[in-house]
């Protein structure tokens, strides 16, 4: 069986997203916002967007997990415009109408792969709904460029499988393998190869430690400070979500500058001590 475009498609997945981009213009179509009663009824809609690529100015590493297996989880990417809007970017085995995803199956290429593009209070207030669901929106320490760089990467993909579709397959062409080829895509070897890249439950600690997420502040703080999921269980339906979900962001950068002052005062204390330890005799020292 050969991979298809041409299924009759859960609602949510019927509609693939594209990208038309004219100079420095870009046109996302069929970006989806469904409207959610609960988890499971939801009406979908989509929509168009035309922005500059200039105003693309950080990209977040969003992680999804259940409680019952961290282990397992989901990652996507957010892209923030200077306006303060998002879009999100979520990689996802594509299911037929009224068909469950199975993790297992997508072994045996049930699935096709794709690429689903919508605002954040879809892609992120929709899973806050779902109970035993944690979501984390971690803060990446690229430039505005590699932002702008990492979108058009992506966006090419999504093109590319409007034309020739792909089947979703866990260990080469799954959710974690397609955003660390992306990411890799900027700078070879950036994410080198590891349980931290193979298995979605460890990624966020990987890129802590690979310097690709914010790591002023400890991991359990940052983890504590970005952990979004009542905020985004609160405030799903409101226009304001992505703000709404990132009110406590700057507590990062208080807590690091509140720790880099800490440090200073030790490191003067110490400086000053050694001093202090040096002028005196060696006679007086010891007593």
């Amino acid at each position: 069986m050969l991979p298809s475009n041409q299924r009759d498609w859960s609602p949510s997945q019927q509609v693939l997203p594209l990208c038309n981009i004219v100079e420095e213009q870009v046109t996302v179509s069929n970006i989806r916002r469904c409207d959610y009663l609960n988890a499971h009824d939801y009406v979908v809609g989509h929509y168009d967007r035309t922005f500059s690529i200039g105003s693309i100015q950080t990209v977040d590493f969003i992680v999804i997990h259940s409680n019952d297996t961290p282990s397992v989880s989901h990652t996507m990417l957010s892209f923030g415009l200077h306006e303060g809007s998002y879009l999100c970017v979520s990689i996802e085995g594509r299911t037929e109408k009224n068909e469950p995803y199975l993790p297992l199956l997508s072994i045996s290429r049930k699935y096709e792969i794709t690429y689903v593009i919508g605002d954040e209070a879809d892609l992120i207030g929709s899973r806050s709904l779902q109970p035993g669901v944690k979501i984390n929106v971690y803060p990446s320490t690229a430039t505005p460029e590699q932002s702008q760089a990492l979108f058009m990467d992506v966006m090419e993909r999504v093109n590319k499988l409007l034309t020739k579709p792909e089947f979703y397959d866990p260990l080469l062409n799954s959710n974690k393998t397609n955003l660390t080829e992306h990411i890799n895509s900027m700078q070879p070897g950036t994410i080198p190869f590891g349980w931290g890249a193979l298995l979605p439950g460890f990624s966020a600690k990987h890129a802590y430690d690979l310097g690709l997420i914010d790591n002023s502040v400890s991991f359990e703080s940052l983890k504590l400070l970005t952990d979004v999921t009542e905020l985004a269980n609160q405030h799903y339906d409101t226009p304001e979500f992505s703000a709404k979900i990132r009110r406590r962001m700057d507590s990062i950068d208080r807590l690091a500058t509140r720790n880099e002052l800490r440090d200073e005062r030790i490191n003067s204390r110490g400086s000053q001590y050694l001093r202090q330890q040096m002028e005196t005799p060696s006679n007086q020292f010891w007593r």
